[in-house]
């Protein structure tokens, strides 16, 4: 049975409401319901092609955002919970990056009951940043930044999808391990997380942000720019997912 993968981002509805979603996309299909496998969590990322638009299009459908006032709309947490969250480490870009104010905080967790595999497990803090004008014709459109943490454990560089990455590991900010991905966005590595970046906005920004990322709270010792640790997945345990699967070729 071929699975999907789905990639965690942030978007915003018609309602105006910022909402953390699931985007599910195939990376391979067959052989079972798409409807019934919506449900599983596989560690793939999605494959697609970078967005491509114009300058102007960006400029008018993304934008600052109300400045920072601590506190994001009621789905999120605070900065004050934020900063002491000791769960494991957090990044973010400070209050405002390239343009664009954070707009919410978001806490995601999940623990699957006994009898359902632990790849199920949800546990993230994402930043989201900048606000977006839905076009017509469209039922939502993407948050224009988003840096989301989650433990290195739920996702590691080998539990990836065959053909999702563009390009092997980099090493950056010393020994943190990063990977890009065919639509632009990048996953880091370092210490005990993992951190998704996603600039759908402008996705030459990855690079700006890999530098830029800096500690919060408990983890504000981290400086932007300076020297991460390589990754930490010594106290990771056997992943009980099966192997990724090639897709089905010629048929």
């Amino acid at each position: 049975m071929w699975r999907i993968a789905r990639r965690p981002i942030f978007r915003f509805t018609p309602a105006g409401i910022l909402t953390s979603v699931m985007i599910f996309l195939m990376v391979a299909c067959g052989g079972g319901d798409p409807a019934q496998d919506a449900g599983s969590k596989p560690n793939g990322e999605n494959s697609s092609e970078p967005p491509t638009m114009s300058a102007e299009e960006r400029e008018k459908r993304f934008h600052p955002g109300p400045p920072w006032q601590g506190k994001g709309n009621d789905q999120g947490i605070s900065q004050a919970e934020a900063e002491k969250f000791a769960d494991y480490p957090l990044f973010w870009l400070g209050e405002s990056f390239a343009g664009y104010n954070l707009q919410s905080i978001v806490r995601q967790k999940y623990t699957p009951p006994p009898g359902i595999p632990t790849h199920e497990a949800m546990d993230s803090v994402g930043f989201a940043y900048g606000d977006c004008t839905i076009q017509a014709g469209s039922r939502s459109c993407p948050t224009p930044l988003v840096v989301m943490i989650e433990p290195a454990c739920l996702v590691r560089p080998e539990g990836l999808a065959n053909g999702a990455s563009d390009g092997s590991l980099e090493s950056v900010r010393d020994r943190a391990a990063l990977q890009r991905f065919a639509d632009g966005h990048a996953r880091l590595w370092t210490g005990q997380v993992s951190i998704t970046l996603d600039a759908p906005a402008n996705p030459t920004l990855v690079d700006r942000i890999v530098q830029e990322l800096q500690g919060i709270g408990l983890n504000r010792a981290v400086e932007a720019g300076t020297p991460l640790p390589a990754p930490d997945f010594s106290a990771c345990p056997l992943a009980d997912m099966p192997p990724l699967q090639n897709p089905p070729t010629g048929e």
